[in-house]
Protein backbone atom coordinates (compact mmCIF):
# COMPACT_ATOMS: atom_id res chain seq x y z
CA UNK A 1 0.00 0.00 0.00
CA UNK A 2 1.31 3.04 -0.76
CA UNK A 3 0.84 6.75 -0.75
CA UNK A 4 1.57 10.61 -2.77
CA UNK A 5 2.33 13.92 -1.33
CA UNK A 6 2.86 16.34 -4.15
CA UNK A 7 3.28 20.36 -3.35
CA UNK A 8 4.76 23.41 -4.52
CA UNK A 9 8.30 22.41 -3.41
CA UNK A 10 8.27 19.27 -3.20
CA UNK A 11 6.81 15.64 -4.08
CA UNK A 12 6.87 12.14 -2.35
CA UNK A 13 6.24 8.77 -3.76
CA UNK A 14 5.93 6.15 -1.02
CA UNK A 15 5.67 2.79 0.34
CA UNK A 16 6.86 -0.05 2.77
CA UNK A 17 9.33 -0.60 0.73
CA UNK A 18 10.76 2.19 -0.86
CA UNK A 19 10.40 6.09 -0.49
CA UNK A 20 11.10 8.76 -3.73
CA UNK A 21 11.54 12.49 -3.06
CA UNK A 22 12.20 15.36 -5.21
CA UNK A 23 12.51 18.64 -3.78
CA UNK A 24 14.08 22.24 -4.66
CA UNK A 25 16.24 22.39 -1.63
CA UNK A 26 18.22 20.60 0.35
CA UNK A 27 17.78 19.44 4.37
CA UNK A 28 20.14 21.15 5.89
CA UNK A 29 21.44 19.89 9.55
CA UNK A 30 20.71 23.60 10.86
CA UNK A 31 18.99 26.31 8.66
CA UNK A 32 21.19 29.01 8.00
CA UNK A 33 20.47 32.87 6.98
CA UNK A 34 20.39 31.44 2.90
CA UNK A 35 17.73 29.31 3.72
CA UNK A 36 15.47 31.76 6.03
CA UNK A 37 13.32 32.16 3.81
CA UNK A 38 12.33 28.43 2.85
CA UNK A 39 12.22 27.61 6.94
CA UNK A 40 8.53 26.69 6.54
CA UNK A 41 9.00 24.66 3.61
CA UNK A 42 12.00 22.81 4.50
CA UNK A 43 10.53 21.81 7.86
CA UNK A 44 7.30 20.11 6.21
CA UNK A 45 9.43 18.28 3.43
CA UNK A 46 11.82 17.30 6.53
CA UNK A 47 8.90 16.10 8.67
CA UNK A 48 6.89 14.52 5.22
CA UNK A 49 10.58 12.52 4.49
CA UNK A 50 10.87 11.10 7.96
CA UNK A 51 7.54 9.55 8.90
CA UNK A 52 7.47 7.94 4.97
CA UNK A 53 11.57 6.85 6.04
CA UNK A 54 9.78 5.24 9.34
CA UNK A 55 6.92 3.57 7.95
CA UNK A 56 9.42 1.50 5.79
CA UNK A 57 10.12 -2.45 7.01
CA UNK A 58 12.93 -4.17 5.34
CA UNK A 59 12.49 -7.84 5.80
CA UNK A 60 14.69 -10.89 5.95
CA UNK A 61 17.98 -10.58 4.34
CA UNK A 62 16.87 -7.10 3.03
CA UNK A 63 19.14 -3.78 4.42
CA UNK A 64 18.67 0.15 3.81
CA UNK A 65 19.72 1.31 0.45
CA UNK A 66 20.01 5.27 0.21
CA UNK A 67 20.71 7.25 -2.48
CA UNK A 68 21.02 11.06 -3.29
CA UNK A 69 21.75 13.40 -6.09
CA UNK A 70 21.14 17.28 -7.05
CA UNK A 71 21.79 19.60 -9.58
CA UNK A 72 24.39 21.79 -7.65
CA UNK A 73 27.58 21.70 -10.29
CA UNK A 74 30.78 20.89 -9.19
CA UNK A 75 31.04 23.67 -6.30
CA UNK A 76 28.88 22.27 -3.65
CA UNK A 77 31.06 19.55 -1.74
CA UNK A 78 28.77 17.14 0.70
CA UNK A 79 28.64 14.06 2.45
CA UNK A 80 26.29 11.53 1.46
CA UNK A 81 25.85 10.13 4.87
CA UNK A 82 24.87 13.88 5.86
CA UNK A 83 22.65 14.29 3.37
CA UNK A 84 20.70 10.98 3.28
CA UNK A 85 20.65 10.27 7.52
CA UNK A 86 22.29 12.62 9.82
CA UNK A 87 20.39 16.01 8.45
CA UNK A 88 17.29 14.44 8.59
CA UNK A 89 17.82 12.92 12.74
CA UNK A 90 18.77 9.27 12.69
CA UNK A 91 15.48 8.62 14.92
CA UNK A 92 13.75 8.48 11.37
CA UNK A 93 15.72 5.06 10.34
CA UNK A 94 14.96 3.38 14.30
CA UNK A 95 12.49 0.34 11.96
CA UNK A 96 14.35 0.05 9.09
CA UNK A 97 18.40 0.21 9.32
CA UNK A 98 18.59 -2.45 12.29
CA UNK A 99 20.84 -4.76 10.65
CA UNK A 100 22.43 -3.32 7.52
CA UNK A 101 22.34 0.05 6.01
CA UNK A 102 23.83 1.18 2.41
CA UNK A 103 24.46 4.73 0.84
CA UNK A 104 25.39 5.74 -2.78
CA UNK A 105 25.31 8.45 -5.23
CA UNK A 106 22.08 8.78 -7.42
CA UNK A 107 22.87 7.79 -11.35
CA UNK A 108 20.09 9.16 -12.92
CA UNK A 109 17.55 10.95 -11.14
CA UNK A 110 16.03 12.72 -14.36
CA UNK A 111 14.96 9.28 -15.20
CA UNK A 112 14.11 7.81 -11.98
CA UNK A 113 11.49 11.20 -11.46
CA UNK A 114 10.30 10.17 -14.60
CA UNK A 115 9.62 6.28 -13.98
CA UNK A 116 7.41 6.89 -10.91
CA UNK A 117 5.71 10.12 -11.73
CA UNK A 118 7.12 12.44 -10.04
CA UNK A 119 8.87 16.06 -11.18
CA UNK A 120 12.15 16.38 -11.59
CA UNK A 121 13.51 18.49 -9.11
CA UNK A 122 16.96 20.04 -8.06
CA UNK A 123 17.45 17.44 -4.93
CA UNK A 124 16.61 13.65 -5.16
CA UNK A 125 16.37 11.59 -2.08
CA UNK A 126 15.69 7.37 -2.85
CA UNK A 127 15.32 4.94 0.26
CA UNK A 128 14.51 1.52 -0.89
CA UNK A 129 14.68 -1.93 0.91
CA UNK A 130 16.71 -4.63 -1.12
CA UNK A 131 18.45 -7.82 -0.20
CA UNK A 132 21.94 -7.65 1.01
CA UNK A 133 23.68 -9.86 -2.03
CA UNK A 134 22.32 -7.38 -4.44
CA UNK A 135 24.01 -4.32 -2.60
CA UNK A 136 26.92 -6.56 -2.25
CA UNK A 137 27.29 -6.87 -5.57
CA UNK A 138 27.79 -2.66 -6.43
CA UNK A 139 31.39 -4.18 -4.90
CA UNK A 140 31.95 -6.43 -7.18
CA UNK A 141 35.20 -6.20 -9.00
CA UNK A 142 36.24 -2.70 -7.66
CA UNK A 143 40.02 -2.67 -6.99
CA UNK A 144 40.36 -3.23 -3.13
CA UNK A 145 42.92 -0.40 -1.89
CA UNK A 146 43.13 -1.40 1.81
CA UNK A 147 41.26 -3.75 4.39
CA UNK A 148 41.22 -4.55 7.69
CA UNK A 149 39.99 -7.65 10.02
CA UNK A 150 38.81 -8.36 13.62
CA UNK A 151 39.85 -4.86 14.95
CA UNK A 152 38.53 -4.61 18.99
CA UNK A 153 36.64 -1.47 19.83
CA UNK A 154 36.36 -0.70 23.38
CA UNK A 155 32.68 -0.42 24.56
CA UNK A 156 33.74 1.74 27.11
CA UNK A 157 34.19 4.81 24.68
CA UNK A 158 31.63 7.24 23.21
CA UNK A 159 30.89 6.37 19.83
CA UNK A 160 32.82 9.62 18.03
CA UNK A 161 35.30 9.29 15.02
CA UNK A 162 38.10 9.77 17.90
CA UNK A 163 36.97 5.45 18.56
CA UNK A 164 37.31 4.33 15.21
CA UNK A 165 40.32 6.36 14.41
CA UNK A 166 42.46 5.21 17.43
CA UNK A 167 40.95 1.36 16.78
CA UNK A 168 42.10 1.14 13.38
CA UNK A 169 45.73 2.78 14.30
CA UNK A 170 46.21 0.79 17.18
CA UNK A 171 45.60 -2.45 14.92
CA UNK A 172 47.99 -2.18 12.33
CA UNK A 173 49.06 -5.31 12.51
CA UNK A 174 45.33 -6.39 11.35
CA UNK A 175 45.59 -3.86 8.55
CA UNK A 176 46.65 -4.62 4.75
CA UNK A 177 47.07 -2.40 2.24
CA UNK A 178 47.47 -3.01 -1.44
CA UNK A 179 47.24 0.74 -2.98
CA UNK A 180 47.64 4.55 -2.44
CA UNK A 181 45.88 8.00 -3.36
CA UNK A 182 47.43 9.95 -4.64
CA UNK A 183 48.03 13.37 -1.73
CA UNK A 184 45.66 14.52 -1.48
CA UNK A 185 43.38 11.94 -2.71
CA UNK A 186 41.11 13.22 -5.73
CA UNK A 187 39.31 10.26 -7.09
CA UNK A 188 36.59 8.74 -5.22
CA UNK A 189 36.43 5.41 -3.15
CA UNK A 190 33.94 3.05 -1.91
CA UNK A 191 33.62 1.80 2.16
CA UNK A 192 32.67 -1.79 3.21
CA UNK A 193 32.02 -2.40 7.19
CA UNK A 194 31.09 -5.22 9.65
CA UNK A 195 30.51 -4.30 12.98
CA UNK A 196 30.31 -7.41 15.53
CA UNK A 197 28.33 -5.68 18.74
CA UNK A 198 27.29 -7.59 22.27
CA UNK A 199 24.05 -5.63 21.82
CA UNK A 200 21.95 -3.55 19.54
CA UNK A 201 22.74 -0.24 18.61
CA UNK A 202 20.47 2.36 16.25
CA UNK A 203 22.73 1.80 13.13
CA UNK A 204 22.04 5.22 11.54
CA UNK A 205 23.35 6.87 14.66
CA UNK A 206 26.67 5.15 14.00
CA UNK A 207 27.02 5.77 10.50
CA UNK A 208 28.32 9.32 11.08
CA UNK A 209 31.36 8.66 13.44
CA UNK A 210 32.34 5.39 11.90
CA UNK A 211 32.68 6.53 8.39
CA UNK A 212 34.85 10.06 9.94
CA UNK A 213 37.17 7.89 12.07
CA UNK A 214 37.41 5.15 9.61
CA UNK A 215 38.55 7.85 6.75
CA UNK A 216 40.31 10.02 9.00
CA UNK A 217 42.38 6.74 9.67
CA UNK A 218 43.38 6.37 6.61
CA UNK A 219 44.68 9.32 6.02
CA UNK A 220 48.24 10.41 6.32
CA UNK A 221 49.17 13.45 8.65
CA UNK A 222 49.92 16.74 6.29
CA UNK A 223 52.17 19.09 8.83
CA UNK A 224 49.56 21.38 9.85
CA UNK A 225 47.76 18.97 11.66
CA UNK A 226 50.80 17.37 13.93
CA UNK A 227 50.62 19.79 16.46
CA UNK A 228 46.68 19.18 17.13
CA UNK A 229 47.21 15.18 16.58
CA UNK A 230 50.27 15.24 19.34
CA UNK A 231 47.88 17.24 21.78
CA UNK A 232 44.89 15.02 21.06
CA UNK A 233 46.84 12.12 21.66
CA UNK A 234 48.96 12.79 24.55
CA UNK A 235 45.37 13.70 26.35
CA UNK A 236 44.69 10.34 24.85
CA UNK A 237 47.79 8.56 26.33
CA UNK A 238 48.15 7.37 23.08
CA UNK A 239 51.51 9.10 22.74
CA UNK A 240 52.77 6.50 20.20
CA UNK A 241 49.78 7.44 17.91
CA UNK A 242 51.24 10.81 17.36
CA UNK A 243 54.46 9.68 15.21
CA UNK A 244 54.09 11.11 11.83
CA UNK A 245 53.83 8.75 8.66
CA UNK A 246 54.52 5.45 10.43
CA UNK A 247 50.61 4.52 8.99
CA UNK A 248 49.81 4.34 5.74
CA UNK A 249 47.96 7.26 3.93
CA UNK A 250 45.69 4.91 1.87
CA UNK A 251 42.80 7.79 1.23
CA UNK A 252 46.15 10.93 1.22
CA UNK A 253 47.66 13.47 3.73
CA UNK A 254 45.42 15.55 4.94
CA UNK A 255 44.44 18.23 8.26
CA UNK A 256 42.17 15.71 9.39
CA UNK A 257 42.04 17.09 12.80
CA UNK A 258 42.01 20.62 14.16
CA UNK A 259 41.18 22.59 17.06
CA UNK A 260 37.80 23.45 18.10
CA UNK A 261 36.29 25.50 20.34
CA UNK A 262 39.10 27.06 21.23
CA UNK A 263 41.21 24.46 21.61
CA UNK A 264 38.89 22.44 24.26
CA UNK A 265 38.27 20.12 21.79
CA UNK A 266 38.92 18.88 18.45
CA UNK A 267 37.39 18.58 14.72
CA UNK A 268 37.52 15.63 12.43
CA UNK A 269 37.61 17.22 8.98
CA UNK A 270 38.20 13.82 6.41
CA UNK A 271 37.72 13.85 2.87
CA UNK A 272 34.34 11.46 3.52
CA UNK A 273 32.63 13.73 0.55
CA UNK A 274 34.72 11.29 -1.81
CA UNK A 275 32.72 8.24 -0.61
CA UNK A 276 30.27 7.64 -3.05
CA UNK A 277 29.18 4.03 -2.28
CA UNK A 278 29.13 2.18 1.66
CA UNK A 279 27.95 -0.45 3.51
CA UNK A 280 27.59 -1.00 6.94
CA UNK A 281 26.29 -4.50 8.90
CA UNK A 282 25.67 -5.13 12.16
CA UNK A 283 25.69 -8.59 13.58
CA UNK A 284 24.96 -9.19 17.20
CA UNK A 285 25.33 -11.25 19.93
CA UNK A 286 29.88 -11.29 20.37
CA UNK A 287 31.49 -11.68 23.23
CA UNK A 288 33.18 -8.50 22.41
CA UNK A 289 33.16 -5.52 20.26
CA UNK A 290 34.70 -5.73 17.04
CA UNK A 291 35.25 -4.37 13.33
CA UNK A 292 36.25 -5.37 10.05
CA UNK A 293 36.51 -3.78 6.61
CA UNK A 294 37.82 -2.77 3.56
CA UNK A 295 38.67 0.39 0.96
CA UNK A 296 37.69 0.53 -2.64
CA UNK A 297 38.90 2.95 -5.75
CA UNK A 298 35.69 3.84 -7.55
CA UNK A 299 36.33 4.19 -11.45
CA UNK A 300 35.18 7.88 -11.47
CA UNK A 301 33.64 10.31 -9.29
Amino acid sequence: MGWSLNTAFFDIAASEKSVLAASDFYIPFEIGPSQADKKTQIMDFKSNLRTAIALMRPQGSEILFAQYAEDSGKNRFFDLENMLFYNLGPSAFADCGGHGISFSTLPDKAALCRENGLKNRKHVYRYKCLPLPAVESHFADLPLMAEWTDVPLDHREAGTPAKYWKAIRCARDRVTVFDYAESPITSCFALRIALCLPKEVRLASTIKPLIDGVVCAFHGEDARCLACLTDFCVRQCCEKLAVPNQFPAVLGKREFIRPYRGGRSVLWDPADDLCRLALITVSYGTEDSLFSGEIYKLPEC
